[in-house]
């Protein structure tokens, strides 16, 4: 469907409202994420250049500095938290008390996300109860165990391997057990630098040699070099401070800030000279922006140089 035959179902000042307070952490991230894309509210709102925004990809990145993956994932968080509602935030006819709807993790949304839609919820209500009856605690090991347990027609265990040592982030701080599964899988980091610098040592040489008449090695090695700078600000680094690994907008609703989101504020003058070139107001701009949009432009111009040379 293209955009001419979307409409609108809230209004401009519902619209610009919503991207406030998400800005501000006002609401909760996923649902006003929703709203604004099921309404199609985001047609209503205009770029730095005062044009109405011409794509829901386009909206997100000018006005969060997020990609639509980032956007993508909110939205699947809201509405498996609701199809998960009914059977755990639904109110007691007998006392009128409403529970809440969980606050889910995007690992237990992407676990969650491998079983049927109408089995979620007893896969979810069975990794509460793996991790103590306490949901703050549930992780993707807890889901996939209850899952395993209820798919597999097998009685799921009663307890889940707590790691022998505790697992801390880059500053040294115990993590919470929901984002154990990232911290684990963040050492993977480690062995894709490897990799990445495995294949930097075979591209030069390879495109001298006679079989690399048609290989740019030089190009190679700086995209892969560009590349590996990326994979390395992406990394988990710690746990945020403001919710404690619980997700709020200041981390996107993931618990924990990415090495390129320690940097701290202020362009530098390369940085501000190559958006300002292309148009782009950088008045207000954060580094961590500002870093967004320059990958952005490198991957859509096809620059030939490592995107770390324009941080710098």
């Amino acid at each position: 469907m293209n955009r001419t035959e979307l409409q609108p179902t809230i209004s401009q000042h519902e619209a610009k409202k919503l991207c406030s307070d998400i800005r501000k952490g006002l609401t909760a991230l996923e649902t006003a994420i929703t709203k604004l894309h099921d309404s199609n509210g985001w047609m209503l709102l205009r770029d730095g250049e005062d044009n109405c925004y011409r794509s829901w990809t386009k909206c997100v990145a000018g006005e969060f500095g997020r990609t639509k993956q980032w956007a993508d994932e909110q939205i699947r968080m809201a509405e498996t938290s609701k199809r998960l509602s009914p059977p755990l935030g639904a109110s007691n006819p007998e006392t009128s008390v409403s529970t809440p709807s969980p606050q889910l993790s995007v690992s237990v949304v992407r676990e969650l996300g491998k079983t049927e839609e109408d089995m979620q919820p007893d896969v979810y209500a069975a990794a509460v109860e793996l991790a103590g009856s306490d949901p703050r605690k549930v992780t993707a090991s807890h889901v996939k165990s209850a899952a395993e347990g209820l798919v597999g027609d097998e009685t799921p265990p009663e307890t889940i391997d707590v790691p022998a040592d505790p697992v801390q982030d880059s500053d040294g701080r115990d993590v919470p057990p929901e984002l154990w599964d990232v911290f684990a899988e963040a050492e993977k980091f480690k062995e894709l630098n490897r990799l990445i610098n495995a294949a930097k040592l075979i591209c030069r040489p390879l495109g001298e040699s006679p079989a690399g008449v048609y290989l740019d090695g030089e190009a190679c090695f700086k995209r892969l070099s560009a590349a590996q700078h990326a994979a390395k600000l992406a990394q988990p680094h710690s746990i945020c401070g403001e919710c404690k690994g619980s997700g709020c907008n200041g981390c996107g609703g993931n618990g924990f800030l990415i090495t390129t989101e320690l940097k701290g504020a202020g362009l530098t003058e390369p940085q501000a000279k190559i958006l300002q070139k292309r148009g782009i107001d950088t008045a207000g701009m954060t580094l961590k922006e500002a870093s967004r949009r320059i990958d952005d432009i490198a991957v859509n111009e096809g620059w030939p140089v490592s995107v770390k040379d324009a941080r710098k």
